[in-house]
């Protein structure tokens, strides 16, 4: 029993790092029932036959049965194909500064005659044979180093890598990332190929820098300083009023809003809006990045939107054009739950006035029919995966 609750538990640690802890058995006593079916049977022979009778009771067999990790995903189909890519990627680290970019452009066009030396084929024809030399072991080693975003982009860059990929990473592998990088997106289809689907997602994003930040910044912090929370008092307050706030967003799930925080520290947040019944955004679910400082709530939080969207008030990187983020408008008596109900309402009245994207805003005032168009031609295309699944 010993060593079995030891191994619970390490599967429980990986479980936790990886952001599934809904995933693991709700009722672990159940397992270490098998080992020991002896013990109860001593008294059992003492008795006339009544207890013996009460033994096969149908409620242990009636109880759930055990939800797999990705873990246990992996290992099964780790066992139909052998070069399958390990779950456990790198983690993610944010891109580099404009000025790398801007150097390295640069420095290819001095050197573009060094690309274009191939015999009559051009830089196009000498990089696709340099593909098509390399072979795929090799490949899959240069694959193992790569997190899970540059996997993908890697495996949109030509139609081998794409197969590459995708023969050599498990179903479970995607669905875990999908959980970690989207925590309360929850697909409604039947067996959905979760490989397309994280591609979808990562398309359907606006700012991928805001992914990295809102899944990995918040444990940084916590390896590098476990003792954070309780550093000051107000941190303590601050937490166990964030906490209240995620406890009372539980009772708003009927306006079509939800949140958790994704730290400890309860500095990042996911949370999801549902398009209003009756504007042109019916039938989305837009994912936010919540972004909570030091001094809330004596400070607005920073609000993005995490899914594409066509809207005035929204930048084309996500942010919320709302005068209530501002420092001078904001209010104590605000929370989350009010916070993000003040974004869904944005989606069915648009303050024009102030626009963070004019030319959408012009289009909304002049040519309201073509704004209904686009605007439900983009949810439909970037916030429909829960039940529309991609092709």
């Amino acid at each position: 029993p010993f060593k079995d609750k030891q191994e619970d538990e390490e599967t429980e640690n990986d479980v936790d790092i990886m952001g599934f802890e809904d995933l693991e058995d709700p009722q672990p006593a159940a397992v270490p029932q098998h080992p020991n079916p002896q013990p109860p049977m001593e008294p059992q022979d003492q008795q006339p036959a009544q207890p013996v009778i009460d033994l096969p009771q149908p409620v242990p067999e009636a109880a759930a049965p055990r939800r797999e990790s990705p873990e246990r995903d992996f290992e099964h189909e780790r066992a139909i194909n052998p070069f399958l890519l390990p779950i456990k990627r790198p983690r993610a680290t944010a891109p580099l500064a404009l000025p790398h970019y801007m150097h390295e452009l640069a420095d290819g066009r001095a050197r573009v005659h060094e690309y274009n030396v191939a015999s009559g084929s051009g830089a196009s024809g000498s990089s696709r044979n340099i593909v098509n030399i390399i072979p795929v072991e090799v490949m899959l080693k240069i694959f193992a180093y790569l997190d899970d975003m540059s996997l993908w982009m890697a495996s949109e860059v030509c139609k081998q890598w794409h197969d590459i990929v995708g023969k050599n990473t498990a179903q479970s592998m995607w669905k875990a990332y999908i959980k970690q990088r989207w925590p309360l997106f929850d697909s409604l289809a039947d067996n959905p190929n979760w490989y397309r689907l994280y591609g979808a997602l990562m398309s359907s994003c606006f700012c991928r820098t805001c992914l990295i930040e809102m899944g990995g910044r918040g444990q940084d912090a916590q390896e590098a300083d476990p003792q954070l929370g309780d550093r000051e008092p107000g941190n303590v307050m601050r937490n166990n009023f964030l906490r209240g706030e995620a406890n009372l967003l539980n009772s708003y799930e009927s306006e079509g809003i939800s949140a958790i925080p994704l730290d400890r520290q309860n500095n990042y947040w996911q949370a999801t809006i549902l398009g209003p019944p009756g504007s042109p955004y019916e039938g989305g679910k837009f994912f936010l990045f919540i972004y909570f400082p030091e001094r809330y709530p004596m400070t607005p939080p920073t609000v993005r939107f995490l899914t594409k969207i066509l809207h005035p008030n929204v930048s084309r990187h996500g942010d919320v054009g709302i005068d209530i983020f501002q420092q001078h408008n904001w209010s104590l008596a605000l929370n989350v739950a009010k916070v993000l109900l003040s974004v869904q309402s944005l989606l069915t009245d648009p303050y024009t006035e102030v626009c963070m994207e004019p030319e959408l805003g012009y289009i909304y005032e002049h040519e309201r029919e073509r704004f209904e168009q686009l605007v439900r031609a983009w949810t439909w295309k970037y916030a429909m995966y829960e039940l529309i699944a991609p092709r």
